[in-house]
């Protein structure tokens, strides 16, 4: 970080380490790309924003599946009205890592505290790309679970409990932001 060669920082480790790093980059005046999520709640994102503002830093957070050509496909058949006005969508999303076992290294990712679940990751990125394709969210009403209270390591078959949410349920209301296009025809006076 203090390396008057170094102009931007890369953060792409796991989500409980980003908002250390991300501040040090700040601090030392780097401009920051973060995988998502930035951080692990509002206040700690919050607080890299203002850094980021404070210290005149261009900084940004990736998410996976912008780049993804089938998702930039259906996003241009949005945009072209090919699929009408969208009105209502449903996405189900299922992750069979919350029942499979995973190796001990990855322990953090059934910690609430350090990240772990679908409500950051998953969730997260899925939402994103439904407010890229239909606009921002104006409403949620949801409920989150975790049903898979413990899991088995499958490399060390160590048992341990999970507090982790590994379920998440909601109706969210967007603010649409696609137009109708109307062509209108009008019949020669003549």
């Amino acid at each position: 970080m203090r390396s008057p060669e170094i102009d931007l920082v890369t953060v792409a480790v796991r989500i409980g380490l980003h908002h250390p790093i991300v501040l040090a980059a700040l601090d030392a005046g780097k401009h920051v790309f973060c995988e998502w999520p930035l951080a692990l709640n509002a206040i700690q994102a919050t607080e890299l924003s203002t850094r980021a503002q404070a210290r005149g830093v261009a900084h940004a957070v990736g998410t996976q599946a912008r780049f993804s050509p089938g998702i930039i496909y259906a996003k241009g058949l949005m945009e072209s009205a090919y699929i009408g006005r969208p009105l209502f969508f449903h996405m189900t999303h299922f992750l069979a890592s919350a029942i499979e076992p995973r190796p001990s290294h990855r322990r953090w990712s059934i910690r609430a505290e350090e990240g772990g679940g679908a409500i950051l990751i998953a969730c997260g990125h899925a939402l994103d790309v439904v407010r890229w394709y239909l606009g921002e969210v104006a409403e949620v009403n949801g409920q989150v679970q975790t049903l898979v209270q413990e899991t088995r390591f499958s490399d060390t078959g160590e048992v341990v409990p999970v507090d982790a949410i590994d379920t998440v349920a909601c109706m969210v209301r967007l603010v649409l932001r696609f137009t109708i296009n109307v062509l209108v025809l009008r019949a020669n006076p003549q």
